[in-house]
């Protein structure tokens, strides 16, 4: 298994290793190295995939046989036109988020709203794009009710009126709906993705590693210590028999040195007794 997943993990050549410690760090980096690869492979697919996908909706015309959203009040203008409309309330951030979440999520596959709100959702959250250009005006105005005197709000009409024929509420709406940093942003990570694994995203798997190795060194000092308690002991055990060995021969050297005196001391005693019997015998014979 950890050659398995270490060729797997793209090592060509995997080591040989037959002790235990050297196999767990082996079996430890081959699994870390899988997960890397994994969680590389499935990041970049994803983004990959994720800029490649073009939507289907560029504009009003692309709408027909969709399921859209958009505000209750607009459900009439937008089924004229053929549209399947699903009316959602919107009376609050609450229910704006919520609609969000349902385009999100898939339940709607696009919304339509104003075009001031539809601008700000895009620049704010890049999971969102507006396309398409504005296609109908709607019948509403917002106001503040100040309850100013009719000259000083028809110099405020003429000052906003200014404003807007030389293109100042036109800055006003791109720096503060608009956000144009915040959508260069959104346009920046789409073509640039970070396929980047860094350091803190993997670091489980680094600890993982470490304690490993860790293990790995607590098995080799437990495996050294025993191989020297074992010499140690062969060592202990041979001593007493090699006493016993010499002792022997010492003794046994001893008791042979003895036992050849006592017989040349007994030697000579009969050697000199059987001389003189001879010579006894000799004479006898010359006797005889």
């Amino acid at each position: 298994m950890r050659r398995s997943l270490l060729k797997f993990a793209d090592v060509s050549d995997p080591p040989t290793a037959l002790s235990l410690p050297a196999q767990t760090v082996l079996f430890t980096y081959g699994l870390l190295m899988l997960l890397i690869i994994a969680m590389y492979t499935a990041g970049t697919a994803a983004r990959l995939t994720a800029a490649q996908i073009n939507s289907n909706i560029n504009g009003k015309d692309d709408l027909p046989g969709k399921v859209v959203g958009t505000w209750e009040g607009y459900v009439p203008r937008l089924t004229d036109q053929g549209i399947n409309v699903v009316g959602l309330p919107w009376l609050n951030t609450d229910n704006e988020g919520k609609m969000l979440d349902k385009l999100r999520s898939g339940e709607i596959q696009a919304l339509v709203l104003d075009r001031n709100t539809v601008d700000y959702i895009a620049s704010m959250d890049c999971d969102f794009v507006a396309v398409g250009t504005p296609f109908s005006i709607v019948d509403s105005g917002f106001g503040l009710a100040l309850g100013l005197q009719q000259p000083l709000e028809e110099d405020l009409n003429y000052v906003i009126r200014d404003a807007v024929r030389a293109g100042v509420m036109e800055k006003v709406h791109n720096a503060n709906i608009m956000r144009m940093t915040d959508t260069a942003r959104c346009k920046d990570t789409s073509m640039k993705p970070d396929n980047t694994i860094w350091l803190h995203q993997v670091a489980g798997l680094w600890v993982m590693l470490g304690i490993s190795v860790l293990a790995a060194g607590l098995m080799l000092c437990v495996h050294s210590v025993q191989r020297r308690h074992r010499h140690v002991s062969r060592v202990v055990s041979k001593v007493p028999a090699g006493l016993r060995t010499i002792s022997s021969r010492v003794f046994s050297r001893n008791g042979s040195s003895a036992g050849v005196e006592r017989v040349a001391r007994e030697g000579d005693g009969a050697g000199a007794a059987a001389d003189d019997a001879c010579v006894v015998a000799r004479r006898r014979g010359d006797r005889v």
